[in-house]
Formats: structure tokens, sequence, C-alpha cells
């Protein structure tokens, strides 16, 4: 140990004093940089570690079951370090598809690290299972960042939400056949966690604890199943939305989601029409935001869940403006409802017992839904409410068309 300390000391000046800690990444492709030179260093003294053991394993001195292999992880930054260490390493040198399986509780000890990572750097994928349970609080910013930031791995990493009846109360990371972190959080701001190598005892934990009645509840719609299943979730549902919050340039096509056909719009500004008197058909709220009309305006299009992009011509967008200002029972005054509060790339749909999050395809990133219990976002759903009562005005038609011309014209 001393002389990992001396050689993490050593290496943690050059790379702090140079600036040149982002390098790290080339061998550590899963990485977020150090806030701190303490903090670079306690990662380097941690890796220096752990390769030094790998080195013992693959001597065959020892077996991996020998307790020398035995791990205590102390706090935070030390368990945070060890997961992307993980991750890097299976990145680098696993082949074919890995699984993870983590409790919502373990997303403290998750970080986004910086990404995108190229598909040439790796033959491997990452199947990460993220579990949740009735009780939970899910935050929506993290939850969002992590399906979005993850997935933009270039194909690497699989984020798979799953809602299940039973959870251990303890926080785990579980990689079949490779490792299992346990965290013990009995002290407060202090968690303390055992890694586990042996296999019978990783066997022995999953079969006693694998979840009941596990069930998928995020969809990739770039995948026809998984697309499909959603959609037959949504379509009966529809009736009882009680809003739809646009925070990107998102809409919600009723009479596609309802039908379960593919769209074939005689033009966008149908589709946009359609899209509207259903709307008001359902007496449906909206809260739009500044960004989405900004995208919308940037882009000239929107996109559509279970479809995909649609653009409109310039043309075709001057006659949808000029079909906008002169009403035709698009909106009544005050339906609806604008507001600064930013969340890029997501829009949803709010309905009694679940939330419908559409996250749009941007880069790498595929399109998906989630469909969230309400009871998992409650603190959402206050946000949504306190922005309405606070941060939002009523917008008629003529005010969104001047507010979409105004971006063009900027733009």
């Amino acid at each position: 140990m001393p002389l990992f300390k001396k050689s993490a000391a050593y290496f943690g000046d050059v790379l702090w004093e140079e600036g040149n800690s982002a390098l790290l990444s080339k061998v550590f492709p899963v990485f977020t940089v150090p806030p701190t030179k303490e903090r670079l260093t306690h990662f380097i003294q941690h890796t220096l570690h752990c390769a030094y053991e790998e080195s013992v394993v693959a001597s065959g001195e020892y077996p991996l079951t020998h307790s020398r292999f035995n791990m205590i992880l102390y706090g935070n930054a030390e368990i945070e370090d060890h997961v992307l260490m993980l991750l890097s390493n299976m990145f680098r040198e696993e082949k074919g598809q890995v699984s993870i399986w983590l409790p919502y509780s373990f997303m403290p000890y998750l970080h986004c690290p910086t990404l995108p990572i190229d598909r040439d750097r790796s033959e491997c994928t990452i199947a990460m299972n993220l579990m949740m349970q009735e009780g939970d609080e899910v935050d929506i910013d993290a939850l969002v960042t992590l399906m979005q930031r993850w997935q933009n791995a270039s194909g690497l990493l699989q984020v798979r939400l799953w809602m299940c009846d039973d959870l251990p109360a303890q926080p785990f990371y579980f990689c079949e056949g490779k490792c299992l972190l346990l965290v013990n959080e009995s002290i407060q701001d202090s968690p303390v966690a055992v890694r586990i190598l042996k296999p019978s005892a990783m066997l022995s934990f999953m079969a006693q604890r694998t979840p009941r009645n596990r069930r998928q509840i995020s969809y990739n719609l770039a995948e026809p199943r998984q697309a499909e299943e959603a959609q037959e979730i949504m379509k009966n549902k529809l009736g009882d939305c009680r809003g739809a919050y646009i925070f990107t340039n998102t809409i919600f096509q009723w009479k596609q989601i309802q039908e379960g056909k593919p769209l074939n719009p005689e033009s966008a500004t149908q589709l946009m029409q359609e899209t509207f008197q259903a709307l008001a058909t359902y007496d449906v709220p909206i809260v739009m935001s500044s960004d989405a009309i900004r995208f919308f305006a940037q882009t000239r299009g929107f996109q559509v869940p279970f479809w995909g992009m649609v653009r409109f011509e310039e043309e075709e967008m001057t006659r949808f403006l000029s079909m906008l200002f002169t009403g035709i029972k698009m909106q009544e005054e005050g339906r609806i409802l604008l507001t600064n509060l930013s969340l890029p790339g997501l829009s949803a749909l709010v309905f009694d017992e679940y939330i419908v999050i559409h996250s749009a395809a941007v880069y790498e990133q595929p399109e998906q839904v989630l469909i969230v219990p309400i009871s998992l976002l409650q603190s959402t759903i206050m946000r949504f409410k306190d922005m309405v009562d606070n941060d939002a005005y009523s917008l008629s038609a003529d005010k969104l068309v001047e507010t979409i011309h105004s971006h063009i014209h900027h733009d």
C-alpha cells in the first residue's frame, strides 16, 4: 500500500498541475474528471491497487475466493470511483453483452461520466437494469440525464427501467458473474460498501433477492416489440390525461397511438391540426416551454412518438402559422401556458396512475418512452404544479404565432 500511495501521489501531482486529468479517460473510458487533486490522487491509488489484485489473480498464486481479495470501500467518493472503474474495465476488456442489476437506491453512487464512447473502442455492450419499487422517490432530472447521457454511448450501454414488487432495502450493484457491491448506509453520510467476488456468494445473494413480478417500464421505440407494448399501454388511457407538458418539440398524436397504425398525413399541418383538435376534445391543458418553441422554430418540425420527426416545408410553415392565427378551433384563450422551465429533450403526459415521459431521439440516443407510476414522481408533480402557479402565463393562439415568428426571425 505505501508503494501505491507514493505512485498515486506522483501521478496525481503531474496530471493535476499540468491540467491533464482528463487524459485518464483514455485508460478509463467511463470517467468523470475529479473536482479536486485529492480526489484524483485517491482514484489513481484505488485503480493501482485493483490492477495489482488482477495481476495476482492472473498469476494463479491465489484463487479468486481467497480472503485477500475482500475489499471495503469507504464513503461516496470511493464507491463511485470503484463503479466507474468497473464499467471502464468492461468497456475495455469484455466482449458481447454484460448485464448489471441495481435498485434505484444505488443511484447516488452512479454518476454520469463524460460520454459518448466510440464503438470502435469496445466490443462490449452493457445492459444496465435499474429497478424501482413503490416508495422510491424518483428525481426526474437524474433519471432523464441517466437515460439520455448513458444511452448516448453509441449503443455501448442500454439502460432499462423495471418496476418490482419487492427489493432489498440495502443498495447494491450486481454484475452477473463478475462482482457484487453491498452498501451499508447505517452511518449517515458515511456509506460503507463490501465488494464480493466469490461466485457462490453472488449466486446466493441473487437467488434470495430476485425481485418478484418484475415488469419493464422503459421502452426503446426503435425496437418494434417495445414500441408496440408501450403503445398498447397508452392507447386506452388517453381520455384520462390530466395535462401535457412540452419541454421540447414533441407532439403526442392521439390517433396514431389509439389506432396503432403508421401515420400517413397529407401534410404536417394536417397532423398538427388533428393533434390540437384531439387535445381540445379531451380537454387537456398544455404547458409549453420557451425551449420547445425555439426548437420548433429552429427545426421547422416536431417529434411524433412512435413515428419520428415530421418537418414543415417553408411554405407549409407559413400556412400552419396562418391557421394558428385564424384559430379554427385550435385552442381557446388561456388553453396554452408558456413557461421558462427547462428540461431539455423531455415531454410528458400526466395521467391518474402514471406519467408518460417521452425522451426525444438526439445524437446517438434512441427515442424512448418511460411509463412511470405517478407515486414515484410526486416531487415532479409538485414541481409542475408550482411551475403552473408561479412560472407560467397564458398564451393565446395569436401570441403563440408571434412567439414562433420571433424565434424564426431571430435564428
